[in-house]
């Protein structure tokens, strides 16, 4: 076996493997960053929940803040009746209560909490918790806060271990060069 053969040989496993760890660490880190994108969310929907349940009126569980969801990255409330329309919310698109599809809060109804992405327009990515309040007969208490943060942390993730990998790859490539000048067959 030639000289470039046996370092091929020697590189392919490396780069495997090096590789597959490295794709390992990108869906480990973007999971964890989009689950902790969900944090504060799950304390308010959770807690506008069980005050919705316990007869509290929509308009008294907003925050002072209101916002608009194309120009903020503050957490907002909002309260939706049964059927999933919106009573009274902290935030705004384009003028407008935001409206989710219906199919999410039959999930919410069925599991008692929902968490999800939502994309209303594009630039415009939200991290959702929905608490169905009394199984979703009291209505439903929905948190939400901008993505933009945490997707700008993923791609520098994304970045890093780009470099990592690179580097990786060519210390890898000089290993399996040494090696293969080195060993006999």
């Amino acid at each position: 076996m030639n000289r470039f053969s046996r370092t091929v040989k020697l590189w392919l496993p490396m780069a495997f493997v090096l590789t597959a760890l490295c794709g390992l660490i990108v869906v480990v880190a973007h999971q964890v960053m989009r689950q902790y994108a969900n944090d504060p969310q799950i304390q308010l929907a959770q807690d506008a929940g069980r005050q919705l349940a316990a007869g509290a009126s929509p308009a008294s569980l907003l925050p002072a803040q209101r916002i608009e969801l194309e120009n903020s990255q503050a957490p907002f409330l909002e309260v939706l009746d049964a059927a999933g329309a919106p009573i009274a919310s902290s935030a705004t698109l384009h003028g407008k209560p935001p409206s989710l599809p219906a199919g999410v809060f039959g999930f919410a109804r069925r599991k008692g909490e929902h968490q999800l992405s939502w994309q209303p327009e594009p630039d415009v990515r939200q991290a959702v918790v929905i608490v169905a309040a009394n199984g979703g007969r009291a209505g439903f208490a929905l948190a939400g806060r901008s993505l933009r943060e945490t997707e700008l942390r993923k791609r520098q993730v994304m970045q890093l271990v780009e470099i990592g990998w690179l580097g990786s790859m060519f210390c890898s490539a000089v290993l399996a060069i040494f090696l293969g000048a080195t060993s006999r067959e």
